[in-house]
């Protein structure tokens, strides 16, 4: 299946705009398939379309931008079997030296999940991105503490219960995902609601 042929299967059946989005992402994926390029993140991709009407990353990763994860998919997809994933000669050089074969494996997969873990936290927080801290006082300088509701409310989100009916679980970094493994909410969400549930 080529990749127009693609792009017209996912029009079908869509608004009028949906359809001009997938155009414009087309339009952008394979300027960068053309290209050489192989980061197809949805923040890159939406940064270069910005202005050809490609919607905003998090519109990309929510439900209703199925289809555009998709698109992007078919191309990422393409963009590896043109040109697929090595290490890079620093990492190959230093990696071949290790003679136990297990050993070699190990560390293969531990730069492969390395690399993986990387890409999803640039999902999620793009490179060079000002990441703002502010501590919760009032003005008067006090810590702003929780209220009863507002602390039971947290701990519902962590609880065993709440996870099981959403068919969500907590991953190690704090992601949450659904049953198909899928992250539903960022990594560092659970982490972040203990941090208040213990802080606050």
């Amino acid at each position: 299946m080529n990749a127009k042929y693609f792009l017209d299967q996912l029009k079908n059946n869509s608004s009028k705009r949906a359809q001009q989005s997938l155009d414009a992402i087309y339009h952008v994926c394979l300027t960068q398939l053309n290209n050489g390029e192989t980061d197809f993140s949805y923040s890159t991709i939406s940064r270069i379309g910005q202005d050809k009407g490609v919607p905003r990353a998090q519109s990309i990763r929510n439900k209703s931008g199925e289809k555009y994860q998709q698109l992007i998919a078919y191309f990422k997809k393409e963009a590896e079997n043109k040109n697929p994933k090595k290490l890079n000669r620093t990492e190959e050089d230093w990696v071949e030296k290790i003679t136990d074969p297990t050993t070699k494996i190990l560390v293969r997969q531990l730069i492969h999940e390395n690399k993986r873990l990387k890409s999803e936290l640039n999902e999620i927080i793009p490179p060079n991105s000002l990441i703002e801290i502010r501590d919760h006082r009032s003005d008067d300088g006090n810590v702003e503490k929780l209220e009863d509701f507002e602390r039971r409310a947290l701990e519902s989100l962590l609880s065993e219960r709440i996870l099981n009916k959403l068919s969500l679980s907590i991953d190690s970094m704090g992601a949450f995902k659904d049953i198909n493994n899928k992250i539903v909410f960022p990594i560092g969400t659970a982490t972040a609601l203990k941090k208040c549930l213990k802080n606050l």
